[in-house]
Order: C-alpha cells, then sequence, then structure tokens
C-alpha cells in the first residue's frame, strides 16, 4: 500500500509525462512473469547447494562523523582488524552514538540474502564459529529466520566475534574482532555429517577476511571443487587481505571460479601478483586470465560504489550498471512519503545512491534485488557466465 501511494504521488509530482515513458516503468516493476521465471528457476535448486565458509560476527552500527575515523586512525571503505589499541574504540562507539546489533559478517550477510532469494528453505549452508554467548544465540536466530542451514562450530568458553561498522556518509570503515570466529578448524569441516553437506553442493563461497582465520579449510573446499567440477568463488575482502595474502592467494587463484571485489582490491591484488595499471578494464582482464586448474575461464566483478562495475571473461570486459527505479531507490534508503519529490527521486535512481547505501546496509529487505550470487548459481538468470 505505502509503495502505491509512493507511485501515485511522484507521477502526480512528475507531471503526466512519467506514466508516458515505458522505460521508467519497466524500472518501476518486474513484470509479474519474469517474476514467476526467476521462483521457477530457483525452486529447480536442490537443498544445499550454495555452502559458505566465514567469519560470524554481530555488527555494531552507528553514523559516527569524520572525527570518529580520525580519533581511532581508521580510513573510510576500508576494513581492518582489531588489535590492543582499537579496543577501546568498541566502548567509545556503544557508549556515545546510537548503535544498532546486527547479525553480520561478510560471508553469512551474502549467504543471507542468496537464501532470502531463492526461498527455498536450506538451500544455502553456512559454515563457522561462534562461542557460547548470547551474540551466537542472535546469530543462531537470524539464520534460522531466513532458512539458511547454519553449521556453527560452538567455542563455549570464547566470545562472539563482534565488528564495528563505522558509517560516515556514504562511505563506511569497517573494523573486526574476530574472538571466536577466528578458531574455526578444518577438522570440524571433515565431521562425517558436515562433509555431506561439502559433497552435496555444488557452489562454494568464501570471503578473503576467512584467510586469516582457518586457511586449511579454505584449501580444502578449493580442491574438493576442482576436483569434482564445482565452483568455487572468492571474494577479495579487503586491500590488507590482498597485500599481506599474496601467497595463499598465489596458490587460490588456479581454483577461483568467480571473483569479487572493488575497485580498490582488484588494483592492491594486481599490484600484489606483478601487474600494475590505472586502467580498471585491463586489471580485470589480467586477473580473469591468470592461470587455472580446470579448463574453465574464470568470472571477475569489481564493483565501484555507485559508479557501474566492470565484469571480464577471458579477454572481454564490459560494465555492470548500478542503476535502481525511483521507487525501490526511495524504499531502500527509508526515505518518508513526504521526501519522496520526483526531482529527489530521479537523482538518487540516476546516481544510484541506493546502491552505494545499500552495500553498507547488511540486509537488504526490498523484493526483486538481485544478488550476485543468485545471478551466478541460477540458470538462464546466471548470464554473466555464460560465453
Amino acid at each position: 500500500m505505502l509503495t502505491v501511494c509512493i507511485y501515485i504521488y511522484v507521477c502526480y509530482m512528475s507531471h503526466i509525462w512519467f506514466l508516458q515513458s515505458n522505460h521508467l516503468r519497466q524500472q518501476l516493476y518486474v513484470s509479474s512473469s519474469q517474476r514467476t521465471n526467476n521462483r521457477k528457476e530457483f525452486c529447480k535448486l536442490k537443498t544445499g547447494v550454495l555452502v559458505g565458509i566465514g567469519n560470524p560476527l554481530l555488527d555494531l552500527e552507528a553514523d559516527v562523523p569524520p572525527e570518529f575515523l580520525k580519533k581511532w586512525k581508521l580510513k573510510e571503505d576500508d576494513a581492518v582488524l582489531c588489535n590492543d589499541k582499537l579496543i577501546p574504540m568498541f566502548f567509545d562507539l556503544v557508549d556515545n552514538y546510537k548503535v544498532q546489533f546486527i547479525a553480520g559478517g561478510s560471508t553469512q550477510n551474502s549467504l543471507r540474502v542468496a537464501q532470502w532469494m531463492i526461498g527455498k528453505p536450506h538451500s544455502v549452508t553456512y559454515f563457522g564459529c561462534i562461542g557460547g554467548d548470547h551474540f551466537g544465540h542472535v546469530l543462531r536466530v537470524k539464520a534460522e529466520e531466513v532458512g539458511m542451514n547454519a553449521v556453527y562450530q560452538i567455542r563455549p568458553k570464547e566470545k562472539t566475534g563482534t565488528c564495528a561498522t563505522c558509517i560516515v556518509g556514504q562511505s563506511r570503515s569497517l573494523c573486526a574482532h574476530l574472538a571466536a570466529a577466528n578458531l574455526f578448524s578444518v577438522d570440524y569441516l571433515e565431521l562425517q555429517e558436515n562433509w555431506k553437506l561439502i559433497e552435496k553442493a555444488r557452489y562454494f563461497y568464501v570471503a578473503g577476511f576467512f584467510m586469516s582465520s582457518c586457511l586449511p579449510a579454505i584449501y580444502k573446499i578449493a580442491e574438493h571443487a576442482d576436483n569434482a567440477s564445482k565452483y568455487f568463488m572468492m571474494n577479495l575482502s579487503a586491500t590488507f587481505i590482498c597485500s599481506t595474502m599474496k601467497e595463499h592467494f598465489v596458490r587460490l587463484f588456479p581454483y577461483i571460479d568467480v571473483l569479487f571485489g572493488n575497485e580498490k582490491e582488484a588494483f592492491e591484488i594486481a599490484k600484489a601478483l606483478g601487474f600494475e595499471s590505472q586502467c580498471l578494464k585491463e586489471v580485470v582482464i589480467c586477473i580473469a586470465n591468470i592461470e587455472k586448474a580446470s579448463n574453465r575461464s574464470r568470472l571477475v566483478v569489481v564493483t565501484q560504489g555507485p559508479k557501474p562495475g566492470a565484469c571480464s571473461k577471458r579477454i572481454r570486459c564490459r560494465s555492470l550498471p548500478t542503476n535502481v527505479s525511483s521507487i525501490r531507490a526511495a524504499l531502500v534508503m527509508r526515505l518518508s512519503e513526504d521526501s519522496c519529490h520526483s526531482s529527489l527521486l530521479k537523482e538518487a535512481s540516476k546516481n544510484a545512491l541506493v546502491r552505494a547505501y545499500g552495500h553498507r546496509r547488511l540486509f537488504c529487505n526490498v523484493p526483486d534485488v538481485r544478488c550476485l550470487i543468485c545471478a551466478i548459481i541460477t540458470e538462464p538468470v546466471g548470464q554473466l557466465v555464460a560465453d
């Protein structure tokens, strides 16, 4: 009902010509037939088709001024691991700012969205390590809410990991205190009941952040995917991961079928591997053509915040537009009905500010927003991986 009201209001303020634009009408609504077809494709997926492994964290999200980042020597659009000097920052954040506690962790966020989009219960399985505390219970409940199969290794004496998400305008800075998340063991993955879940899956997703937690588990999954002709997907996660984990990336790259990252991470990993260029297209193509163990070509997807992303396979590189309809922009950005003036909405849609905003939000509840992972594991939706 609210969506309809906003739509009528925007049409009125934008005059009759707004209604006569077929292009905008197509932006505002996904046709029912397309939705039905997508749902049919999702329903074809088997239970447990996608497995992810990562650091389950409880996110402490708050809007802060630039001075807060300067005080704690944090950078915008960056991610770091917590050290002794940064522990007091968590108390500063909770004591002086309005904090939201949200179930998070890079991989877990992506998989929750994938599970939510697929809709079929337990299509997605997630491995990670949590503590035996209330925060760990919260993460389990949030996973169950969307039907995700969370197979947590529990360390009763440890605390569940946390991540400070400091939001400055359209940018954000992350500081992760891994705690129990850093204690995942490959032995837990090798348990008979858990390995059956690995054997059942066809797609695997791991964030680079997890490389500091349990590399043996990543290697084991990557090798299994290669031996069984399955798909192994990774996310570069952060520039410091790209620079400090160079040797491990060199070992993993032959197994990576799909690689995600932003432009800073793409330039950093290319530099670490000995290829320097100021042209994103050249860098993306270079990464896509790093030697692989299988005959499958590698797909590389690089985002640029609100700007169009880049996608490369073999020697081709194309732009990935981030245009979002005005109505969805308003909904995701949580604008009030009074704020939905046509000029504001058109500007939000034009610049795709909603995408940058969505990047720092941890779970999007707007229907029909495409998840790249879902796009890859479904056909014919997954045209990105087609030659």
